[in-house]
């Protein structure tokens, strides 16, 4: 982890939180398949986060009360299932 300002996470993130930490930016690594439920929620500071194609299933609320989150970047194919606030831009990678 770089100075706790960025985060950059591996394979398969389980039913965690990473509530406690400073982090600013999410991006995520193509081998990363899962992102279990309640992932990032109540994580005040992401900004932006960028989520791989390789992404398959996401659970409920990874996202629940991110109130800084302005930016998504991630596939079409997940985005149905992640429950966003309505300031949040999405945008989509082929």
């Amino acid at each position: 982890m770089k100075n706790n300002k960025s985060f950059i996470f591996a394979i398969i993130l389980v039913t965690i939180t990473f509530t406690l930490l400073n982090i600013i930016k999410i991006v995520s690594r193509p081998k990363v398949v899962y992102i279990g439920k309640h992932c990032f929620s109540y994580c005040e500071n992401p900004e932006k986060v960028y989520l791989t194609k390789s992404i398959e299933v996401v659970g409920s609320e990874i996202f629940l009360n991110c109130k800084k989150l302005k930016e998504v970047t991630l596939s079409k194919m997940i985005a149905y299932g992640i429950e966003f606030n309505e300031n949040v831009k999405l945008i989509y990678i082929e």
